[in-house]
C-alpha cells in the first residue's frame, strides 16, 4: 500500500471515529485480516497522521503498546493502544493488561489487531475495518 493510498483512508477512519456515539470512554478500532494484509501498514499511517514519531511495529509479543499523542493537529486523541491479539489463546490473558479499564479511558484510541480473537470484549461502538488481499490489490472495508 503506498501513503497516497492509505491517507485518504486514515482520514475517513478518524473522521468516522470521532462521530461514532460511544459511552464516555475510548474509541476501538477492530482490524481484521490475515497476515500480511495490511494492518499494521494501517497502523503505522494512522499514528503517523495522529502525530505519534515513533516507529509503529506489530506488538506481537509485547500484546499492547501504548503512544502518547502530543500534536495538536490530533484534535482531542491524547492516547493511542496498539493492542495484537494474535497469540490470545484465551479471553482471560486480557484481564491482566487493564482492557475492561482501556475503554473507560476518554480521548483515546484503541486499535486491535486480530480483534476477532478478543471479539466478545468489545464494545458495541467498536468499528471495524476489514482488510483483503488478492493478488497486488488490497482493499480496506469500513463496517460499524
Amino acid at each position: 500500500s503506498k501513503e497516497s493510498d492509505l491517507k485518504p483512508v486514515v482520514s475517513a477512519v478518524l473522521a468516522k471515529l470521532a462521530k461514532v456515539e460511544r459511552q464516555d470512554g475510548c474509541a476501538v478500532l477492530a482490524l481484521h485480516g490475515d497476515l500480511g494484509a495490511g494492518k499494521t501498514t494501517f497502523m503505522q499511517y494512522l499514528a503517523k497522521a495522529l502525530g505519534i514519531k515513533e516507529v509503529v511495529i506489530s506488538p506481537t509479543f509485547v500484546v499492547m503498546k501504548h503512544y502518547e499523542i502530543t500534536d495538536s493537529k490530533a484534535g482531542s486523541w491524547q492516547d493511542l493502544y496498539h493492542l495484537d491479539a494474535y497469540r490470545i489463546e484465551e479471553i482471560d490473558e486480557m484481564r491482566p493488561l487493564g482492557f475492561a479499564d482501556l475503554l473507560t479511558k476518554p480521548n483515546t484510541l484503541v486499535a486491535i489487531e486480530w480483534a476477532e480473537k478478543i471479539e466478545e470484549l468489545l464494545p458495541s461502538w467498536t468499528l471495524h475495518l476489514r482488510f483483503a488481499i488478492s493478488g497486488e490489490e488490497r482493499t480496506i472495508t469500513m463496517e460499524e
